[in-house]
Protein backbone atom coordinates (compact mmCIF):
# COMPACT_ATOMS: atom_id res chain seq x y z
CA UNK A 1 0.00 0.00 0.00
CA UNK A 2 2.99 2.55 1.02
CA UNK A 3 4.65 1.56 -1.93
CA UNK A 4 2.17 2.58 -4.40
CA UNK A 5 0.98 5.80 -2.59
CA UNK A 6 -2.75 4.80 -2.27
CA UNK A 7 -5.02 7.85 -2.55
CA UNK A 8 -7.36 8.43 0.15
CA UNK A 9 -10.57 6.81 0.79
CA UNK A 10 -13.89 8.44 1.30
CA UNK A 11 -12.10 9.01 5.14
CA UNK A 12 -9.37 11.12 3.64
CA UNK A 13 -6.58 9.20 5.74
CA UNK A 14 -3.62 8.71 4.26
CA UNK A 15 -1.08 6.08 4.50
CA UNK A 16 1.37 7.88 6.61
CA UNK A 17 -1.59 8.39 8.98
CA UNK A 18 -2.79 4.45 9.12
CA UNK A 19 0.11 4.00 11.59
CA UNK A 20 -0.47 6.25 14.40
CA UNK A 21 -4.51 5.81 13.66
CA UNK A 22 -3.62 1.51 14.72
CA UNK A 23 -2.13 2.25 17.51
CA UNK A 24 -5.25 4.20 19.53
CA UNK A 25 -7.61 1.61 17.91
CA UNK A 26 -6.21 -1.68 16.92
CA UNK A 27 -8.01 -3.30 20.03
CA UNK A 28 -11.20 -2.34 19.23
CA UNK A 29 -10.86 -2.76 14.96
CA UNK A 30 -9.40 -6.55 16.20
CA UNK A 31 -12.89 -7.35 18.10
CA UNK A 32 -14.78 -6.33 15.71
CA UNK A 33 -12.83 -8.54 13.26
CA UNK A 34 -13.03 -11.24 15.84
CA UNK A 35 -16.77 -11.04 16.46
CA UNK A 36 -17.89 -10.19 12.92
CA UNK A 37 -19.00 -6.63 13.63
CA UNK A 38 -16.34 -4.68 11.77
CA UNK A 39 -18.36 -3.42 8.24
CA UNK A 40 -15.66 -1.57 5.82
CA UNK A 41 -16.50 1.90 4.82
CA UNK A 42 -18.59 2.72 1.42
CA UNK A 43 -16.06 3.49 -1.55
CA UNK A 44 -15.03 6.72 -2.81
CA UNK A 45 -15.62 6.52 -6.16
CA UNK A 46 -13.55 8.80 -8.95
CA UNK A 47 -13.51 9.09 -12.56
CA UNK A 48 -10.40 8.55 -14.29
CA UNK A 49 -9.93 9.99 -17.72
CA UNK A 50 -9.68 7.68 -20.98
CA UNK A 51 -7.57 8.29 -24.01
CA UNK A 52 -11.04 8.82 -25.52
CA UNK A 53 -12.25 11.50 -23.63
CA UNK A 54 -14.52 9.02 -21.70
CA UNK A 55 -14.13 8.37 -17.98
CA UNK A 56 -13.80 4.94 -16.60
CA UNK A 57 -15.17 4.74 -12.62
CA UNK A 58 -12.79 3.58 -9.72
CA UNK A 59 -13.52 2.72 -6.25
CA UNK A 60 -11.19 3.50 -3.78
CA UNK A 61 -11.45 2.03 -0.29
CA UNK A 62 -10.49 3.63 2.80
CA UNK A 63 -6.38 2.83 3.52
CA UNK A 64 -8.08 1.00 6.82
CA UNK A 65 -10.02 -1.21 4.59
CA UNK A 66 -7.15 -2.30 1.91
CA UNK A 67 -4.88 -2.41 5.28
CA UNK A 68 -7.20 -5.57 6.21
CA UNK A 69 -7.65 -6.60 3.02
CA UNK A 70 -4.25 -7.22 2.59
CA UNK A 71 -3.78 -8.81 5.49
CA UNK A 72 -6.72 -11.48 5.11
CA UNK A 73 -5.27 -12.09 1.22
CA UNK A 74 -1.68 -12.94 2.54
CA UNK A 75 -3.12 -15.19 5.09
CA UNK A 76 -5.78 -16.63 2.93
CA UNK A 77 -3.13 -16.71 0.05
CA UNK A 78 -0.04 -18.54 2.60
CA UNK A 79 -3.44 -21.45 3.56
CA UNK A 80 -4.76 -21.74 0.01
CA UNK A 81 -1.91 -21.63 -2.48
CA UNK A 82 -0.06 -24.82 -1.21
CA UNK A 83 -3.61 -26.79 -2.83
CA UNK A 84 -3.66 -25.22 -6.17
CA UNK A 85 -2.68 -27.22 -8.88
CA UNK A 86 0.57 -26.45 -10.53
CA UNK A 87 -1.01 -25.52 -13.67
CA UNK A 88 -3.28 -23.16 -12.55
CA UNK A 89 -2.16 -19.67 -13.44
CA UNK A 90 -5.45 -17.26 -13.11
CA UNK A 91 -5.16 -14.71 -10.60
CA UNK A 92 -2.55 -16.04 -8.48
CA UNK A 93 0.89 -14.28 -7.47
CA UNK A 94 3.54 -14.22 -9.82
CA UNK A 95 1.50 -16.09 -12.59
CA UNK A 96 -0.17 -15.50 -15.78
CA UNK A 97 -0.48 -16.12 -19.35
CA UNK A 98 2.85 -15.71 -20.30
CA UNK A 99 3.92 -18.17 -17.84
CA UNK A 100 1.04 -20.41 -18.63
CA UNK A 101 2.27 -20.60 -22.34
CA UNK A 102 5.98 -20.91 -21.13
CA UNK A 103 5.44 -23.74 -18.97
CA UNK A 104 3.42 -26.08 -21.96
CA UNK A 105 5.30 -28.93 -22.56
CA UNK A 106 8.32 -28.53 -24.78
CA UNK A 107 8.67 -24.70 -24.58
CA UNK A 108 11.34 -22.95 -23.77
CA UNK A 109 10.38 -19.04 -24.66
CA UNK A 110 6.92 -17.93 -24.84
CA UNK A 111 4.45 -18.16 -28.45
CA UNK A 112 4.50 -15.55 -30.83
CA UNK A 113 0.81 -17.04 -31.48
CA UNK A 114 -1.88 -17.94 -29.23
CA UNK A 115 -4.43 -20.67 -29.77
CA UNK A 116 -7.59 -20.41 -28.17
CA UNK A 117 -9.82 -23.48 -28.60
CA UNK A 118 -13.33 -23.95 -27.26
CA UNK A 119 -13.76 -27.42 -25.81
CA UNK A 120 -17.01 -29.39 -24.17
CA UNK A 121 -18.72 -27.62 -21.18
CA UNK A 122 -18.03 -28.51 -17.35
CA UNK A 123 -20.92 -29.04 -15.22
CA UNK A 124 -21.46 -26.65 -11.88
CA UNK A 125 -23.54 -26.13 -9.46
CA UNK A 126 -24.59 -23.17 -11.84
CA UNK A 127 -24.86 -25.19 -14.77
CA UNK A 128 -22.98 -25.72 -17.72
CA UNK A 129 -20.03 -23.65 -18.84
CA UNK A 130 -17.81 -23.31 -21.55
CA UNK A 131 -14.08 -24.68 -21.52
CA UNK A 132 -11.63 -22.56 -23.57
CA UNK A 133 -7.96 -24.67 -24.04
CA UNK A 134 -5.12 -22.27 -25.28
CA UNK A 135 -1.90 -23.23 -26.49
CA UNK A 136 0.87 -22.03 -28.91
CA UNK A 137 -0.29 -21.82 -32.39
Amino acid sequence: MRQNKGAPGIDGMTVDELPGYLKHHWPDIRAQLETGRYRPRPVKRVDIPKGDGKTCPLGIPTVLDRFIQQALAQVLSAQWEPHFHPHSYGFRPGSGLTLALLREPGRTEPCRTVRIQPRLSIRTREGAKPMVETGCA
